[in-house]
């Protein structure tokens, strides 16, 4: 309907006005500025637009666009436009709305370094980099863009108040973590200036293994418009898996006189923790690979000693497995009876007789032990990584 409307006012300004001076391959273009002339009363003056809204015409070329050197403002939403080329010398745009177009190649936009405002939503567009040349926008619409890795092309935007990565791909907060620390995509309350946020249905995760949100998290509160609202957050702790060993010369054995490899689980609190029904499993393809039998409590503060020695069993309290684990390097992988991750420990390759675990219990940081500590405290002595 709306363009139906334009078309009809255009060809009477058309008759009124005629096409003296005028030059455009599209002739819906050529309407649109046609009417754009008569709202501002410039005559044919094409200098005097610094405004056009050419939102849904269906326009297929921007030919002779590039006489409006003076435009300020321009919305191509919804166009099949694919050659922005037209537009490459428009230096004094500051607002570029390619929403829903045809657009693949954004390179004519590298020196429209006034642009404050570019909405590139649900285009095809697929190398940003010439983003990281617009140093004054303000604000970033990318939402339904495969971004991916090119976030990284952000990094210089400080003066940014508004992003949109919603379903982008992106898998790293990093940078917008440094943006953020720099006072960019924040509020700032002097200024009555309100940061605005999206990073919705994007390949983020927090749980004990990586919490990809942790870069924004110190500032997420600080944003006035931020979808999500709130971040996941990692739900405690309840075990570690503390330390393991994969290829056991007899640093320990187990009542059958073996030496089979081990997984020791260490809890923390004040209080036991009950791991019935819980799994333990080397393989990501099979979390749910060996459920740690009904009645397996772990005291406070102590630890849980279980053989991964593949005989599946359970004599006089002493837990089996029914894997063993790759010196090679496997992943340990500890789910409670939801199959939810409740800890994590990256396939490494271990020596013999040598384990690999937590230092201190239940730290962060992972360290082989050349003095392995099953059933005890581990400590730095003879640690290395």
């Amino acid at each position: 309907m709306k363009h139906v409307k334009l078309m009809l006012a255009a060809l009477i300004m058309v008759l009124v006005l005629g096409t003296a001076g005028l030059a455009f391959t599209d002739p819906l273009l050529e309407l649109a500025v046609k009417l754009e002339l008569a709202r501002i009363n410039a005559g044919d003056d094409l200098k005097q637009i610094t405004t056009l809204d050419l939102r849904e015409l269906g326009l297929s070329s921007l030919a002779g666009i590039e006489q409006l050197n003076n435009l300020e403002s321009l919305d191509l939403r919804g166009n099949p436009i694919r050659d922005l080329s037209p537009i490459q010398s428009l230096t004094k745009l500051k607002s570029l709305n390619l929403r829903e177009t045809l657009v693949t190649d954004l390179s004519p936009v590298k020196n429209l370094t006034n642009l404050q405002y570019l909405n590139l939503h649900s285009t095809p567009a697929v190398d940003l980099s010439v983003i990281a040349n617009l140093k004054n926008l303000e604000t970033l619409i990318m939402r339904n863009v495969m971004v991916g890795d090119q976030i990284e092309v952000i990094a210089g935007l400080t003066n940014l108040r508004r992003l949109n990565i919603r379903n982008t791909g992106v898998s790293d907060l990093t940078v917008i973590g440094s943006l953020m620390e720099q006072g960019a995509l924040q509020n700032l309350k002097g200024l009555g200036i309100d940061a605005e946020v999206d990073i919705r249905d994007n390949p983020l995760f927090a749980d004990p293994r990586s919490d990809d949100y942790a870069p924004v998290r110190p500032y997420w509160q600080n944003i006035a418009v931020r979808e999500p609202l709130s971040l996941p957050e990692i739900t405690a702790q309840l075990v570690y898996i503390n330390e393991v060993m994969s290829s056991n010369g007899g640093v320990i054995r187990d009542r059958y006189g073996d030496s089979p490899d081990w997984i020791e689980l260490y809890n923390p609190h004040e209080r036991d923790v009950d791991l019935s029904g819980f799994y333990l499993s080397d393989s990501d393809n099979q979390v749910d690979k060996w459920r740690i039998p009904d009645g397996t409590v772990i005291k406070a503060g102590t630890y849980l000693l279980i053989f991964a020695s593949s005989k599946d069993t359970v004599i006089n309290g002493e837990l089996h497995t029914n894997f063993n684990i790759s010196a090679a390097g496997e992943p340990i992988i500890l789910s409670d009876a939801e199959l939810r991750l409740v800890d994590f420990l990256p396939a490494v390759e271990i020596p013999r007789n040598i384990s690999f675990g937590r230092v201190p219990d239940g730290g962060k940081d992972m360290r082989f032990m050349t003095i392995p500590t099953p059933g005890v405290e581990n400590t730095e002595r003879g640690s290395y990584q």
